[in-house]
């Protein structure tokens, strides 16, 4: 059993929460001007690598170089600055829409 990647693959194929909306997004190790809540960003500053790329006030950080992000603030941040002091390039996948929550319920039964 790997559950970082069948988690990835529940995330990514419907499972319960199922959220179709993702963009990846590569960006040079420098500042990427993304303010975030958690997971969630928060604000996008103007003239920065993630203005220039699209980035939206409301998406949420899924992935940092093909790895689940972490849950916190705090472990998001310190990964970013880890990776942008390495020197490669960051790619974030983002989920562009609010995740959804699906039911498969049966037809009702007519009496």
């Amino acid at each position: 059993i790997n559950l970082e990647s069948d988690l990835l693959t529940f995330r990514h194929t419907g499972g319960l929460l199922h959220n179709p909306g993702v963009v990846d997004i590569k960006f040079k190790p420098e500042p990427i001007g993304l303010d975030f809540k958690g997971n969630r960003i928060s604000h996008v500053r103007e003239g920065s690598q993630a203005s220039a790329r699209g980035v939206k006030v409301g998406w949420r950080i899924l992935e940092i170089n093909g790895k689940l992000a972490p849950a916190g603030h705090n472990q998001i941040a310190s990964l970013l600055e880890t990776l942008k002091k390495a020197g490669g390039s960051i790619l974030i996948r983002f989920g562009t829409k609010p995740p959804s929550i699906v039911f498969d319920l049966p037809p009702p039964q007519r009496k």
